[in-house]
């Protein structure tokens, strides 16, 4: 009975254990071996030869580490649990095998310096020899104990144009700085400078057109700008608007309608307004030498939307006046001359004028400070006579906007001896005087096979004015960029045979070719607009002057062919308007090829004694086909010469 009671207890025990073992409802893995479930980490059950496994260990040597590389050390592997061992017998486990890049190419010492009394010396950097690797830097190291031996730099005051400094010492033995006489104080260099430049004035200074910050040493302004007025008051500076200058006097014009300023009865005013209207009427003329007594003037400026027309001869003839603000849109026709002649102080001149057609002679002439010149008018014909003569400072001048500039008189620029850069409208300039840029700066000038030219904008050789002294030739080409040929550029060339004349000339100014006597023939190229008074005069041996029926010719100047007296017959293009006075004078002329017709030949206005070819000359006018009437008509051949039909 004892023995059944044991069994059934043995029975229920070994039920409960089974029953109670979280492994019962695992499906056992053991993919590595090592007597322990992949899934639920406990023993594997069964043989307990499952529960471990033998090592299959494979050897790995050692491999050395470098300067930037790991290495690894010698360890066994094992193939089935990727352990790692130390030895053989997988006896000592090993969590790593790395052996850390070490520098194993020996190192060195660079820079080291002693240190001195003198300076400091330095413990040097650390360098790898084997791959060329600062690994640590140095320390500087004092210098050395030594009695200083200071030197005094004297207090020096800052100016608008250089620094300043304080007063400080310096070592002669171990050039440190100090700033105190005792050498306790120890500065850098930077320490000691004072910056310098310029000091502004917080207010505003004004006139009547404008506002600036001053200069505290009155060198140099910053913050300039033109008032804008609102109900009167400029709302940057608060400057309050003067529509005209009281104390000035006014004569009614002749039409009755409008007035003129005649002066001012307070010869020592600085500031001037020329108001748009006096009495209701527009102010339309500043009269000449109106204010050639006012020494003390300085700036003057014109009411927006003013009604003047024209500024009189030495109308401002003053050392003083500095600035003129012709303002954004000007009403000006004409500047006479004189009118600003000696204002010395002026720096800039700029004129936007729709109506603006003269600047007369020497209106700004002797203006020594002018630095920049701009005038844009699409009614500016004329640049008179020493307009701008002895302008020394003149440096750049812009009339490339005054597209209907024609004449440039003689002296215009003469002695503008700073003049480098000038910009004019080439294709609409005709007539250029040779002495127009005479005395300006080198760099204006360019020279090519004998000839010698301005330079305009970027063209080298946009205007030949001469050629090189003492040459001899017998033919001579203009340069392919040249648009205009100076006022008597090749006078009195009596060695001349041939001439060359590039596409895209517009000009041939006045006496341009004047006594040539060796010269025959010439081709005028198409683009040509202008043919100057005088301009062959004297070219006794010319026989053919030749032009294309595309020939944009407008005008032919007054004895332009005076006493050529071997040109018996000339081709006439259809758009000449004007043929002035005895062109022809003197000369061989029999016969004239019109490249209109007859109608249009009435057109064409003649001036004086034109008789050659009013009177004697045979008119041939042009016609595509055979007009069916022999003798009264032309037209080019195929060769591009003229035949009769």
């Amino acid at each position: 009975m004892k023995k059944i009671i044991l069994a059934l207890t043995l029975v229920c025990l070994a039920l409960f254990l089974f029953s109670c073992n979280p492994t019962t409802s695992c499906q056992h893995a053991d993919e590595n071996l090592d007597g322990i479930c992949d899934q639920c980490e406990n023993e594997m059950p069964g043989n307990e030869d499952n529960q471990t496994h033998t090592h299959a260990l494979i050897h790995v040597e050692a491999t050395a580490s470098g300067c930037t590389t790991e290495g690894t050390m010698e360890h066994w592997m094992c193939s089935g649990c990727d352990k790692l061992f130390a030895d053989a017998n997988a006896e000592t486990e090993l969590t790593s095998v790395t052996i850390p890049a070490t520098h194993t190419g020996g190192t060195e010492k660079r820079n080291e310096k002693e240190a001195t009394a003198y300076q400091n010396g330095y413990t040097g950097d650390t360098w790898c020899l084997g791959c060329e690797t600062m690994l640590a830097e140095g320390e500087e190291i004092p210098c050395l104990d030594h009695l200083h031996e200071l030197v005094r730099t004297y207090y020096v005051n800052e100016t608008c144009e250089s620094d300043g400094n304080i007063d400080y010492y310096t070592c002669s033995v171990c050039n440190r700085i100090y700033s105190n006489e005792g050498g306790t104080e120890e500065i850098t260099l930077e320490d000691t400078i004072l910056p310098g430049g310029h000091k502004y004035d917080t207010e505003w200074t004004t006139t009547v057109i404008a506002h600036w910050h001053a200069a505290q040493c009155g060198h140099e302004n910053k913050d300039y700008g033109l008032h804008e007025f609102v109900d009167g008051v400029c709302v940057e500076c608060g400057y309050h608007q003067v529509l005209a200058s009281p104390t000035l006097t006014y004569a009614l014009n002749p039409d009755g309608a409008s007035y003129s300023v005649t002066g001012s009865t307070d010869l020592l005013i600085k500031e001037l307004v020329i108001p748009a209207l006096y009495e209701g009427l527009p102010v339309t003329e500043i009269a000449s030498h109106a204010f050639i007594d006012c020494d003390y003037l300085e700036t003057v400026s014109f009411a927006e939307a003013h009604n003047l027309i024209k500024i009189g001869g030495y109308a401002f003839d003053s050392y003083t006046l500095k600035t003129i603000y012709f303002g954004e849109e000007s009403s000006i026709e004409v500047i006479e001359g004189y009118a600003f002649y000696h204002c010395r102080g002026f720096e800039e001149i700029i004129i936007r004028s729709s109506a603006l057609k003269t600047i007369g002679t020497a209106a700004f002439g002797g203006c020594g400070e002018l630095i920049r010149v701009v005038i844009d008018s699409t009614e500016l014909t004329t640049i008179g006579s020493s307009a701008f003569e002895a302008c020394t400072n003149l440096q750049s001048v812009d009339l490339s906007s005054s597209t209907k500039l024609e004449y440039i008189d003689m002296y215009a620029f003469d002695a503008c001896s700073s003049l480098r850069e000038i910009n004019l409208p080439l294709s609409s300039l005709k007539n250029v005087h040779e002495n127009a840029f005479r005395g300006c700066n080198e760099v204006l000038y360019t020279e090519y096979a004998n000839g010698i030219y301005v330079k305009v904008a970027n063209n080298p050789y946009a205007i030949l004015i001469g050629t090189v002294e003492n040459s001899q030739f017998t033919h001579f080409g203009v340069h392919e960029s040249t648009k205009n040929i100076a006022y008597g550029a090749l006078k009195d060339a009596t060695t001349l045979t041939t001439i060359y004349l590039p596409d895209g000339l517009a000009g041939i100014s006045d006496y341009a070719f004047l006594g040539c006597t060796a010269l025959s023939q010439i081709s005028i190229p198409d683009t040509t607009l202008y043919i100057g008074h005088c301009a062959f005069e004297r070219c006794q041996n010319l026989s053919y002057v030749q032009f294309t029926k595309e020939s944009q010719l407008q005008f032919i100047g007054g004895a332009a062919f005076y006493q050529c007296e071997k040109l018996s017959s000339i081709v006439i293009p259809v758009g000449v308007t004007v043929i002035d006075q005895q062109c022809f004078a003197y000369s061989g002329l029999t016969t004239v090829y019109y490249c209109g017709t007859a109608s249009d030949w009435d057109k064409i206005h003649f001036g004086g004694n034109n008789v050659e070819i009013v009177e004697y000359a045979t008119i041939l006018y042009y016609s595509e086909t055979n007009p069916n009437s022999t003798g009264t008509h032309w037209h080019y051949d195929e060769n591009g010469l003229v035949v009769v039909w």
